[in-house]
C-alpha cells in the first residue's frame, strides 16, 4: 500500500508542479513575492495599473521589459545560459512591488496576475497618509533649523 501511494505521487508530481503556472493574488506589499521563470519560457506579470519604471538586479540574466501591447503587463525571459537568482522592483502609477526572479527548470510562472495590494508601501502620499502608517515628525537640518518629515512606520 505504502509503494503505491509513493508510485502515484511520482506519476502526479509533474501535475502539482506545474499546477501554479498560472495564478492571481492580492500582494502584501511589505514581503517579496518569488517568481519562477523556466529557460527558454516567457513569464508575464499582469499589474492592476500600468507601469512607471522596472529595475531589475541583473540585467545580464533577465529581460524584462514592458508589454507593447499593454502598460500593465512585464515580460519577463531568462538570457544567461547560467542563470541565477535576482530581484525585480516595478513601481506602477499607485504602488511600488518587489519581486525575486528565480530561474528553475522544474517550476514555471507563464502568467502571474497581481490582482490588488495591500500594506502600506506606496507611490501616493496622500494614500499612505489615509492609511495610518506614515508619520511626520520633527528634525533638524545640519545647521539646526526646525524641519518637518515624513517617515514611512
Amino acid at each position: 500500500m505504502q509503494f503505491s501511494k509513493a508510485a502515484l505521487l511520482v506519476a502526479l508530481w509533474p501535475l502539482m508542479v506545474s499546477a501554479n503556472r498560472l495564478s492571481s493574488e492580492n500582494l502584501d506589499l511589505g514581503s517579496v513575492k518569488k517568481i519562477y521563470v523556466g529557460p527558454g519560457l516567457i513569464s508575464v506579470i499582469e499589474f492592476p495599473e500600468d507601469t512607471v519604471e522596472v529595475r531589475v538586479g541583473a540585467p545580464q540574466v533577465f529581460k524584462v521589459v514592458v508589454s507593447p501591447a499593454n502598460a500593465r503587463e512585464l515580460l519577463v525571459q531568462v538570457t544567461n545560459p547560467q542563470p541565477f537568482s535576482t530581484n525585480l522592483v516595478v513601481r506602477t502609477v499607485k504602488r511600488t512591488f518587489v519581486f525575486d526572479l528565480i530561474p528553475s527548470t522544474a517550476k514555471h510562472q507563464d502568467l502571474f496576475r497581481v490582482a490588488g495590494a495591500y500594506g502600506a508601501l506606496s507611490n501616493n502620499r496622500a494614500e499612505i497618509e489615509a492609511s495610518g502608517s506614515f508619520e511626520v515628525s520633527p528634525s533638524r537640518t545640519p545647521k539646526g533649523k526646525l524641519v518637518e518629515s515624513g517617515a514611512i512606520r
